[in-house]
């Protein structure tokens, strides 16, 4: 027998004597050598280097990171969201990967709020030079896009990208850009991914501005965009490079010999609108001196690279809209199903990839400098073990020395991303709708750990072999990929909240205050409730005000001076302290004096819910920056006046709801108008309501089923979301149109849902600043199984659906409130999807117990954590979302129920005199997860005793 000090001695004896072999064994056997052959990583390595020169960073940008919910359209950089205060602790996180680069992009709007170069935002100027210094600092090179899919709405309306004069307004754009930030940056990007911008945002309906027009908005688009492109290029080139030194960038009309759009695809294009009876083609033409301008226009070549496609001449086409982009190119497309997937349905681990393209590159365009300006990999609820990640950027970086190794000009690499960022109307999940690049800082660690890692020559051999090995065939990619994963020990990935995502917790007034000495007692308590935000180290703590505390009588003519003392002093303790008061106006506890002039019913309502909101935006305004108008609106409207299951019992199953949804998003509207004509300026805060959405999906895939779905979610929450958040306002048009038919059919005059005036539809469309979402569980729906009795006529006959829950869903104290996986991110990727991508906040989300069941509260626990992670698929897809708030900081009065049902996060005593509130366990779980801004599935609290950390 023969014996091997070290294991590089067995893979030198098996490359030298045994490899060959290789080819006649069977797969198992392989499989075994190439586990063997991982191991080889133990012995000393020869180096395979990417050169010092080479700049390793990480890209973001600035919508996605920045924020905007309280920034009031970005005319002022003082309301921006938590970047501005966070930018320090990025660039630390830069130094922690020891970046030598970091990307990110400008927001046009930040700096110029209309769009125009008539008004600068010295504030958003000031932040990104604060930015800028602070990397420099510490020696990383910023590289910055000047627009990265954030156009300021002025330029959309005057036509965006369309419009023959977006160059000139680029270009004065850039020159303000390069006018104040030049001297130190070096590296310009003009445009992030023009096909997004121009097929996704003009030629589809994927992005904003959703232009759809699929037959000319791409071309169009295309020809705009590359002229903005060389107008920046030639301003920088002719008036700021000699005195700042820097850099430009983007294909065929900049880096080519001939310019102009690529001649074959011109000629299939005139030839197919030719055919379709347009009178010229649909692709506009360059002229001479647009294609002199443009061509060449670029220092080096950005390219975002993630994953491969084979395509074909006549087998594997797709349907797509007679006249578009992708039916003007007629191939078919298609990826081997051995390519591993990710959590993005197109992206997949293609072999050589980086490497092909960038080798097709310099030969097409002459050898033209590059830069990765993008490269990374999607999951979703995969935890924090993400292998398939770390193999996938060892192999894209493995491609990145093979290309250096060939010859190419390739300067730097730049992963997406480096923390947590908001993707946009589609995610790189696919289940999250396609666009997921939601990498955080650590998962990049990982990929990095391949710059100190050295590949023994005899392994670099063995695998030349294997590369071209015919017996591996179809598996060979799989097997790479095995030993790259198994060479390293990966480190934990953490999927990470961003910094200014607001975490908080949520109670109502009625629910909490107290008028006896029955329940919460907040009144008397709430420095203690401060506290245990504080102990918790909340961001924010969501709670409403009482109506009739404010206004004893409802309405405006006599405000109760204690009870705005009580919510001054309870707003002041909490800003003491750095906790954000997110308010909701109403929660369900209406002045009696209101209820008898008709509630929600009444056609002045609307007036009196003005009246009350003004006072209370005078009072607390200055101090308040989130107010919201509703809390549940179908909880009021319908379980208030179309059943018996809340006050005012009112009961009327025909018309109640529908009488009262008008009334409610009418009151709401105005609200929202007062403030935003006669406080927003001053106090500058957001406005927006809250709808209680739980999902509803389809039992089964069928069209019937499916529609099923869609009408129940139109009469859950689609008749207060509908008229504020869709574009066309109005009650949803399906559900009006049911309702209207059944109205006819039970012998009423007229449809028993109201309508809207077009004054109406106009007032209340848009008066929203941000979507507040209460959620909390699931119901399967089906067109024709599982229906239930209701009273006729009701909402509930007039949907006509059946509901359904899997027993294996796990059930809380509440009969409603199930764990139904996914749920969150079904909703909100619904939403986002509906009504175009609007701002998010989780308002509620909780789990009950019964009274009794102690403070280790597992099972609440395992609710919180699939709950934020579900928030953590939403992020990563692009959605919207700017914060969570749990479901309640402490025991309380839950209305029907009683006290029978318990949702705290610190339990009550309410048999003492003081209602002594003690930490649950979840408690001490959810601290862990504010504090991090991860979700450790096996953290366990050290201590049962809560402690206020430093800084809260």
């Amino acid at each position: 027998m023969k014996y091997f000090e070290n294991i590089s001695d067995i893979v030198v004896e098996l490359s030298e004597e045994s490899f060959s072999s290789v080819i006649v064994w069977g797969y198992p056997e392989f499989v075994s050598l190439s586990l063997l052959l991982a191991l080889c990583y133990a012995s000393p390595r020869q180096e395979r280097r990417f050169p010092d020169d080479f700049l390793f960073g990480a890209a973001t940008a600035s919508y996605q990171i920045e924020g905007g919910w309280n920034a009031d359209d970005k005319s002022n950089g003082d309301k921006a969201a938590n970047s501005y205060n966070n930018y320090a602790r990025d660039v630390e996180m830069m130094r922690e990967l020891g970046l030598n680069a970091y990307r990110f992009s400008i927001s046009w709007a930040r700096i110029l709020p209309n769009g125009l170069a008539n008004q600068i935002n010295e504030p958003g100027v000031e932040f990104y030079n604060n930015y800028i210094n602070e990397m420099l600092k510490y020696n990383i090179t910023p590289m910055v896009t000047l627009y990265h899919w954030d156009l300021p709405q002025k330029i959309q309306n005057l036509g965006g990208f369309l419009s023959p004069l977006f160059p000139e307004w680029f270009e004065d754009y850039a020159r303000i850009v390069f006018q104040r930030f030049g001297d130190r940056v070096k590296h310009w990007i003009t445009f992030n991914e023009p096909c997004e911008i121009c097929f996704e945002g003009y030629g589809s309906s994927a992005k904003a501005p959703i232009l759809n027009a699929t037959d000319v908005g791409t071309y169009m688009c295309a020809k705009q965009l590359v002229i903005a492109h060389a107008r920046a290029y030639h301003a920088y080139d002719k008036d700021y490079r000699s005195d700042q030194g820097g850099w430009g960038i983007y294909a065929e009309p900049i880096f080519s010999e001939q310019g102009g759009f690529p001649k074959e695809f011109v000629e299939r294009v005139a030839k197919n609108s030719e055919e379709q009876g347009y009178p010229r083609s649909r692709m506009p033409e360059f002229s001479p001196e647009e294609i002199e301008l443009v061509r060449g226009s670029a220092d080096f070549f950005g390219v975002n690279h993630y994953t491969a496609v084979l395509i074909s001449a006549t087998e594997h086409k797709h349907w797509f809209p007679v006249s578009s982009l992708y039916a003007d190119a007629d191939v078919g497309m298609y990826t081997l199903p051995e390519w591993a997937s990710s959590a993005s349905d197109w992206l997949t681990f293609a072999p050589n990839s980086l490497l092909n393209s960038l080798s097709h590159l310099r030969n097409k365009y002459k050898d033209p400098v590059f830069y990765i300006t993008e490269n990374g990999w999607s999951q979703a609820g995969a935890g924090l073990e993400d292998d398939d990640r770390i193999s996938y950027y060892r192999s894209a970086l493995n491609n990145v020395l093979d290309s250096l190794e060939a010859g190419i000009k390739l300067k730097g690499y730049m992963a997406w991303s480096l923390l947590d960022n908001f993707e946009w109307m589609q995610g790189y999940t696919r289940a999250l709708q396609e666009n997921p690049r939601s990498f955080t800082k650590r998962l990049f660690e990982a990929a990095l750990l391949i710059l100190n890692t050295n590949h023994p020559p005899e392994l670099c051999g063995l695998m030349k072999g294997i590369e071209h090995c015919n017996c591996i065939g179809e598996m060979k990619a799989v097997v790479l990929s095995l030993l790259l994963a198994l060479c390293y020990a990966s480190p934990r990935q953490e999927r990470r909240f961003p910094d200014d995502f607001l975490f908080g917790t949520a109670t109502a007034s009625y629910q909490i205050e107290g008028g006896w000495n029955a329940d919460g007692d907040t009144y008397n308590n709430y420095a203690r409730d401060v506290e245990m935000m504080r102990e918790l180290g909340l961001d924010a703590y969501r709670f409403s005000l009482s109506w009739a505390r404010i206004l004893p009588n409802g309405l405006a003519n006599q405000i109760n001076e204690p009870g705005v003392e009580f919510y001054n002093n309870y707003i002041n303790e909490m800003l003491k302290y750095n906790i954000t008061p997110m308010i909701t106006l109403y929660h369900w506890d209406l002045p009696q004096k209101i209820q008898d002039l008709g509630g929600f019913l009444s056609p002045i309502f609307p007036e009196f819910f003005e009246d009350y909101a003004r006072v209370v935006f005078e009072r607390f305004g200055d101090r308040v920056k989130h107010w919201i108008t509703f809390n549940e609106p179908r909880e009021i409207c319908y379980e208030g006046y179309g059943s018996s299951t809340k006050a005012p019992i009112l009961n009327a199953t025909d018309v109640g709801t529908y009488m009262c949804a008008k009334h409610l998003v009418l009151a709401h509207a105005r609200a929202y108008h007062a403030y935003d004509k006669d406080y927003r300026s001053d106090q500058g805060g957001v406005c927006g309501i809250t709808i209680s959405v739980n999902w509803f999906g389809p039992l089964t895939d069928s069209e019937e089923d499916n529609f099923a779905a869609e009408i129940q979610r139109q009469a859950e929450w689609g008749i207060y979301a509908e008229p504020i958040f869709s574009e066309e306002g109005g009650f949803p048009k399906e559900f009006a149109e049911r309702v209207a038919k059944n109205s006819e059919e039970q012998g009423y005059p007229r449809s028993r849902m109201p309508e809207f005036s077009p004054e109406e539809i106009e007032f209340v469309r848009g008066s929203a600043d941000f979507f507040g979402l209460n959620h909390y569980t699931a119901f399967l729906i089906s067109a024709a199984e599982h229906k239930q009795w209701y009273p006729m006529p009701s909402l509930y006959t007039d949907t006509d659906v059946g509901t359904y829950r899997p027993p294996e869903w796990a059930s809380a104290a509440s009969s409603w409130l199930k764990l139904a996986p996914n749920s969150i991110f079904n909703a909100l990727t619904h939403l986002r999807n509906k009504y175009n991508d609007p701002v998010f906040y989780i308002t509620e989300n909780g789990w009950s117990q019964p009274p009794g069941s102690g403070l280790e509260d597992d099972d609440r626990i395992t609710y919180y954590r699939a709950a934020l992670n579900s928030v953590l698929d939403s992020l990563e897809a692009g959605v919207n979302l700017k914060g969570y708030m749990a479901w309640s900081l402490l025991d309380n009065f839950e209305w029907m129920e009683g006290y029978t049902e318990r949702f705290g996060l610190y339990e009550v005593d309410f048999e003492s005199s003081e209602k002594t509130r003690t930490p649950r366990k979840s408690a001490f779980i959810y601290k862990e997860i504010i504090r991090s801004r991860t979700i450790d599935p096996e953290y366990e609290p050290p201590t049962r005793t809560m402690w206020i950390d430093e800084g809260h």
